[in-house]
């Protein structure tokens, strides 16, 4: 799935601002307080964060953020043609509120293809804990607010720090490179995919019930299994090997925080997690 289809809101709501998305007509402050309500609090210290580069409150970001739209409208109205936002804000940090000196432009597409490269894994290319971050609350809201269900899995690779000491730090990227692939060859499109930690793994599963997320759970141990990692032989068990737990809402709770803790407390319920298994 693509980092920005249904995830990073943010800056797909910057990008049609700016005019990439051929708006029809520019935002107004009723459509930011809209966005306010759909993204959150921080949406503007995000965005002005990725423009300037500096550091707001969300609530010092949003009187910014307002003041620059209005002033917008004015030099808009004062000089009877289009401004563009970059020259507002340029003009309002200027010479209105000048807090910001040598101001940058960004070219929007490496800006985004920054964005992009900052989610995911460097090793495996999955999205990583930041992204998680982001999706994770998305998912689930988008889940509670419409009825759907929802589903998270945890992986996680039961001897992999003993495959790091046996066989190397080469080999061990590279078991963890073929594991990721063995889980994304199994997901689906609308699956996430993420790597947690250096030996766990979550998969978000939206719109899947617990029947269907323990389904996904045991086609992602088979596939595990199924491939072969160069040294495993080596370790104790003889193979590398994973465990999953699942949690399902709204069977196993309410709110997203409580999902996460009954997934991970059903992972650690014992000292030792049971090799390619699914914690239901």
């Amino acid at each position: 799935m693509d980092v920005f289809e249904n995830s990073n809101q943010i800056l797909k709501l910057f990008v049609e601002f700016l005019g990439k998305a051929q708006a029809e007509k520019p935002l107004t402050v009723d459509d930011w307080s809209q966005a306010e309500k759909d993204f959150g609090p921080k949406i503007f210290s995000e965005i002005l964060f990725l423009l300037t580069n500096r550091e707001f409150s969300a609530a010092e970001a949003k009187q910014h953020w307002f003041d620059i739209v209005e002033h917008q409208t004015a030099l808009r109205q004062a000089l009877n043609r289009e401004v563009g936002f970059q020259v507002a804000m340029v003009d309002y940090f200027t010479n209105i509120h000048p807090l910001l000196g040598n101001l940058v432009f960004v070219d929007i597409n490496l800006l985004l293809q920054k964005e992009r490269a900052s989610l995911l894994d460097d090793l495996t290319g999955l999205y990583n804990r930041r992204f998680f971050d982001r999706a994770f609350k998305k998912e689930f809201e988008q889940a509670r607010r419409f009825g759907q269900a929802f589903a998270v899995l945890i992986v996680n690779v039961n001897n992999l720090e003993e495959y790091y000491d046996k066989l190397g730090r080469e080999a061990g990227n590279q078991a963890v490179s073929e594991l990721s692939s063995a889980l994304l060859r199994h997901s689906r499109t609308i699956d996430h995919l993420v790597r947690y930690s250096t030996q766990e793994f979550v998969i978000l599963l939206p719109r899947s019930d617990r029947s269907q997320a323990q389904s996904a759970a045991e086609r992602h141990v088979r596939a595990v299994e199924d491939q072969y990692y160069p040294g495993e032989e080596q370790l104790e068990s003889g193979r590398l090997t994973i465990t999953i737990s699942l949690a399902s809402y709204p069977e196993d709770a309410e709110t997203g925080p409580e999902l996460l803790k009954i997934a991970r407390d059903k992972l650690h319920r014992t000292d030792t997690a049971p090799p390619n298994q699914v914690l239901v």
